[in-house]
């Protein structure tokens, strides 16, 4: 039996004055060939794919339903990258998702924004902006890069992020392994952390 839990998404602001310093932001990663990736491993289990496969191929996905409304694709970040894959992986290693849970919220009980600022994406702006997704699921078609990226879509809040236009930067982490307690066969987690900065 296939079974898939799921959070809703979250959407944090900061402003944050100018301190006289100069911006820091992550610099971006080089875009990965989509027309590659997509037909390889959209569909396909991310068991049977490399974790930078799957990442990227979310990343891909998501930029697929931006530019099918009329905005700008994702730029892929490794800061936000690096943040979305450690929450996933803490989830996983926590087990600390069980039905209910709020999935934002690290085993040491930080917030997307404020795992995203120690990761330094966006130091010392004039304003900057956060929102993360969060996903899981196991079996077939449940733990798919095609399967999260569907869910958000069709959940209100987490379109909503996907489709805001504010945001410019996109880091994916997607882990193996079950995030609650109980036996879930080859469950995934994957986790989108967004950002913008401005100077």
């Amino acid at each position: 039996m296939h079974s898939v839990m799921t959070r809703v998404a979250r959407l944090a602001l900061g402003i944050v004055p100018i301190l006289g310093v100069g911006m820091t932001v992550a610099a971006c990663t080089p875009a990965p060939k989509c027309s590659d990736l997509e037909p390889k491993f959209a569909d396909t289990p991310v068991k049977n794919m490399t974790q930078t496969q799957a990442e990227q191929t979310v990343w891909c996905l998501t930029n697929d339903q931006r530019a099918a409304n009329g905005l700008a694709k994702l730029s892929l970040n490794s800061a936000l990258g690096g943040t979305a894959r450690a929450h996933a992986q803490a989830a996983v290693n926590s087990k600390g998702w069980p039905d209910g849970a709020d999935t934002h919220t690290s085993p040491e009980g930080t917030t997307p924004t404020q795992r995203i600022q120690a990761a330094h994406y966006c130091d010392n702006p004039s304003f900057w902006q956060t929102a993360e997704n969060t996903y899981w699921g196991w079996g077939t078609p449940l733990q798919t890069p095609r399967s999260a990226v569907t869910w958000w879509m069709n959940d209100p809040p987490h379109r909503a992020t996907i489709l805001n236009g504010a945001l410019k930067d996109l880091g994916v982490g997607v882990v193996l392994g079950n995030p609650a307690p109980g036996s879930h066969p080859d469950a995934a987690v994957f986790v989108q952390d967004f950002g913008a900065c401005v100077n």
